[in-house]
């Protein structure tokens, strides 16, 4: 599952989506709600991975995670 606008998507993660039928997108922004149910499957993500320029949303992602007891990678450099 990747959350993230569509303009912010990678080649390589784009490509990924679009070959890999394992691979579902959301076109938007995180929501702390993303945290609790995630479609399709609508349950609890097993692990986050943050991948944003911006070390206050990574750091607020985070501080979630770590609330509701998700494990988390946040690459923040």
């Amino acid at each position: 599952m990747v959350v993230c606008p569509a303009s912010g998507l990678n080649p390589e993660v784009r490509h990924r989506i679009d070959t890999c039928d394992k691979v579902t997108h959301i076109d938007r922004v995180f929501e702390p709600s993303d945290l609790e149910t995630l479609p399709p499957s609508n349950t609890t993500p097993d692990m986050v991975l943050v991948a944003v320029d911006d070390p206050a949303a990574s750091t607020q992602i985070w501080k979630l995670c770590k609330e509701h007891r998700i494990p988390a990678n946040i690459a923040d450099v």
